[in-house]
Formats: structure tokens, sequence, C-alpha cells
């Protein structure tokens, strides 16, 4: 099997849409013709944005833990003020991040796993990516994804499903009780049993 090879070394700027162009990059060079694109957190619309790029190809977006909304838009303050966060103190704004990620009671060797996992992201790169966030709006490329929706999300956050249907009317969404931001490492096999399902629905 073919490996395709992305190069991010002289990459400037990082972001949703160029996130995206990466993974389509991948796909194409891969030579995959069906396929399902899956992404957590930011990887969410990171998905909707390859699959908008891959005509043909995507049979359905499967988010974990995002699309609680799709009407959500950074200002340039916003985007401005979490970059400068980040750049000014890393480790620490990292940590207070992941500490939102989670119920108070999850399982800390989890926790500080993702913090080490999320740690290897150098900081200007976190902070270009911040910077990027400002102005970006999932609701524009949702509504040209013309392909199915879904999503496994946790409970931490709630999920506002009739306003992502506003804008995608075939989304649908499988929340897990008592999970936070990482579902697929927090109750791996409930995880999959539901993953499995969700893929067969979208095969089918």
């Amino acid at each position: 099997m073919r490996r395709a090879t992305v190069c991010w070394t002289n990459r400037r700027k990082w972001g949703i849409t160029e996130f995206g162009a990466d993974v389509c990059a991948v796909i194409e060079a891969e030579g995959a013709n069906k396929v399902i694109l899956f992404g957590n957190s930011l990887g969410g619309p990171v998905a909707v944005e390859a699959a908008v790029l891959l005509p043909g190809k995507v049979l359905g977006v499967v988010g974990v833990d995002t699309f609680q909304s799709l009407t959500y838009s950074i200002t340039a303050e916003e985007a401005r003020k979490r970059a400068d966060a980040f750049h000014d103190d890393y480790a620490g704004s990292l940590r207070e991040m992941v500490r939102q990620l989670f119920h108070k009671d999850a399982d800390p060797a989890i926790v500080a796993d993702a913090e080490q996992r999320m740690a290897h992201t150098s900081p200007k790169t976190a902070r270009s990516m911040f910077l990027s966030l400002a102005g970006y709006k999932p609701s524009e490329s949702a509504h040209r994804l013309a392909v199915p929706l879904r999503a496994i999300n946790g409970d931490l956050y709630p999920t506002d499903i009739d306003s992502v249907r506003s804008i995608k009317s075939d989304f649908d969404v499988r929340v897990l009780k008592h999970v936070g931001h990482y579902p697929m490492l927090e109750c791996p096999e409930e995880f999959d049993r539901v993953l499995e399902n969700v893929v067969k629905s979208l095969v089918e």
C-alpha cells in the first residue's frame, strides 16, 4: 500500500480549511474511492471541509464530540486572546483547556495522557491555529455537504440537535452518558459498538 506524505515544513498557516485540504490530499494520494471521514473535536469541521472537496468519494462524515452546534463563530478578538494565552503560558493554558474536556471524576491517567499528547504540538503551531479560527463559520461548509452528517458525542457539553438539523436536516447523534471529549479513550468498548452501528448505517 502506498503511503501519502503531507509536507508541513514550509506551512505558514494552520487552520480548519488547510487541514481539510491535507485530508483530501492524503485520500487522493492513496487512491481511495469510497471513504467515511471521522473527526474528533475540530477534526469534525476538518472532515466536513475535506468531504466538500471530495464529491462522489465520501459516504458520510462522523464527528466525535463535535457538531454540538454549527452556528458558532469566533471573533478576531476572541481568537487573538486564545492565541496570546497559549503564547504567554503554553503549559498552563494547555492544562486549563484539558480540564474543560473531561468530567471532574474522569480517570486521571486518561486526562494526563490527553494533555501529554497535546503537548507535542508546538506553541507556534497552536497560536497560528487559534488565530485561524477567527471568522470561521462551520454552517457555511455544512450547507455544502452533500453526504450524511453524524456524531458520537459525550454529554459534557449538550448537543443542540434541532439547531444542527436546521442547517443539516439529516444530522443524527448518539450521546454517551457521563463521557467527556474523548469517548474512544474513556469508554472504548461502548464507543466501538456505537461506531460500528454508525458505519453500517452509512454503507448499507
